[in-house]
């Protein structure tokens, strides 16, 4: 994304976007059970389980592409925190948005959200926005 102002929504979308590419280009599924592992096994075109590996959270990925696929979606993540850091004007919305999502206000916590801004915010920023927004 370039210098104009730019809504975290619109940062949202473009990184789901890339995410989804990197998915795909480097034949990573979910499976959350045996049903699922054939499906994503038949869709890449893997004919034995020994040619997968799971790189945590449910995603498999084969042996081949698990390294250039997380170097890639560490690529991914650095450009991402830079796109934060740099759509100042988005700063208070993201924050916002995050601490409604994973419902700190409800649950009195912003540690989810500390850590998912590590390396963009600091928790004073996201203190600041959950006392603005916290009634």
């Amino acid at each position: 994304m370039d210098g104009k102002k730019i809504t975290y929504s619109q940062i949202k979308k473009s990184q789901e976007l890339e995410v989804s590419n990197l998915l795909n280009k480097h034949k990573v599924f979910f499976a959350f059970s045996d049903k699922q592992l054939l499906e994503g096994m038949e869709n890449i075109g893997a004919k034995d389980k020994g040619e997968l590996t799971s790189i945590g959270s449910g995603a498999i990925a084969l042996k081949t592409e698990a390294k250039a696929f997380l170097d890639a979606m560490e690529q991914l993540d650095n450009k991402h925190k830079k796109e934060l850091k740099d759509a100042k004007q988005a700063k208070e919305e993201a924050i916002l948005y995050e601490l409604k999502n994973h419902e700190c206000f409800y649950a009195g916590s912003i540690e989810e959200v500390v850590n998912l801004f590590d390396g963009v915010y600091s928790k004073k920023d996201i203190l600041i926005i959950f006392k603005k927004y916290n009634n």
